[in-house]
């Protein structure tokens, strides 16, 4: 791929750096860790599609063994692959810096979805590809919100903070919603969620308590909780083990509100 051969009206020695730089990202595509790699490349790339510029010869953009002469496939699959890899970086990263790496996550996914919107290129052989496809993009939207929460839960566990319960729950309906592409278990969310409503629960609700997990009594996050509050049941409250409570619902009209929010330009909306 030689840009300076496709491309004028631009900065001749740009165009050789951007050729130079995508180059490298493929050489390093299947590498564990290409952010700065792929992040050098797409923000030379923007720099490109951000000004005027005339094609000589139509540049062919190839992404697994998928070919496109449309310039917003070639931005689509790199900010999918940037996706990708800030989502790896999350999973390496203590709650604080995970926010912020899944935070970046849904801004490609973002971008992604706004640009399928505008994807008007007659591509016949690649619009069935997950790739070109809205919802696989929405799917991975919701995915990284779910985590994002789920950092901010943990970071509140870690700093005994008290409002644990709205963000491992939005942390679960987020994981639920990603089924819009495939199903994927929100099982761990929710025992984790119904956990956090038991422990809002006063000391002599035990018999409530141990309803809202007993689906999970033997899990690793639920097993210790259960166990105390059946022995205090069992010495003290005598309650019955029922419940009515369920975990608050929560829709995807709400979601995109929400989704609204964590993008507004305000300060506060950001807070851990």
């Amino acid at each position: 791929m030689y840009y300076e051969k496709c491309i004028k009206n631009y900065d001749n020695k740009k165009l050789i750096k951007l050729s130079q730089l995508r180059r490298n990202l493929m050489r390093h595509l299947h590498d564990e860790n290409n952010l700065s790699i792929a992040l050098e490349y797409y923000n030379a790339f923007n720099k490109l599609l951000a000004h005027d510029f005339t094609i000589t010869k139509q540049p062919m953009f190839e992404w697994n063994n998928q070919h496109s002469t449309c310039f917003l496939f070639e931005k689509i699959n790199v900010q999918h692959l940037l996706s990708e890899q800030y989502e790896k970086a999350g999973a390496k990263s203590q709650p604080i810096e995970a926010k912020k790496h899944y935070f970046e996550a849904m801004k490609m996914n973002v971008e992604n979805i706004r640009d399928l919107d505008r994807y008007l290129w007659e591509d016949s052989d690649l619009l069935m590809q997950p790739i070109l496809q809205s919802n696989f993009h929405y799917s991975k939207l919701f995915e990284n919100t779910s985590l994002y929460y789920h950092a901010m839960y943990e970071y509140r566990l870690q700093n005994d903070k008290d409002t644990t319960l709205f963000t491992i729950r939005r942390a679960y309906h987020y994981k639920t919603f990603t089924n819009l592409w495939c199903k994927q278990s929100a099982e761990e969310y929710k025992s984790l969620t119904l956990l956090e409503m038991a422990k809002a629960l006063e000391d002599d609700k035990c018999g409530e308590k141990l309803a809202l997990i007993q689906d999970y009594k033997d899990t690793m996050q639920c097993k210790e909780f259960y166990t105390k509050w059946y022995q205090q049941n069992e010495c003290v409250y005598y309650k019955p083990i029922d419940t009515s409570l369920t975990i608050k619902p929560f829709t995807l009209k709400e979601a995109f509100q929400d989704l609204s929010k964590l993008f507004s330009p305000s300060p506060s909306s950001q807070k851990a």
